[in-house]
């Protein structure tokens, strides 16, 4: 029941992140993305692929806000989830691509 409860939350935080990104209402998506985050960890572990989508949200969030520092650091964690996962997906690795030149585009 506990995990019922961890995957729907973590399924609500996801997308409110998604949709306040859309929005571009960027300080909205950041606790959203946290919390996504947060379930996410708790729900998959500290290492787990399935965290990545989590990272790629806070990253755009923070770009959206130009906090810069912050969102090369969670694109960060997101390459290394994917080094240490080789069975990533090409969809979830294009995401993190995609991520960081929109990144270095910016700056």
């Amino acid at each position: 029941v506990r995990r019922t409860k961890i995957r729907a939350i973590l399924k609500i935080a996801k997308s409110e992140a998604r949709k306040h990104l859309i929005a571009s209402s960027f300080d909205l998506a950041v606790p959203a993305g946290l919390q996504a985050l947060f379930y996410s960890k708790k729900l998959h572990g500290e290492k787990s692929i399935r965290n990545l989508e989590a990272y790629l949200l806070l990253a755009e969030a923070n770009m959206g806000l130009n906090r810069h520092e912050m969102a090369s650091r969670y694109l960060r964690f997101a390459n290394w989830t994917t080094l240490k996962n080789p069975l990533c997906s090409s969809k979830l690795k294009s995401q993190l691509y995609r991520n960081f030149g929109k990144l270095h585009a910016s700056q």
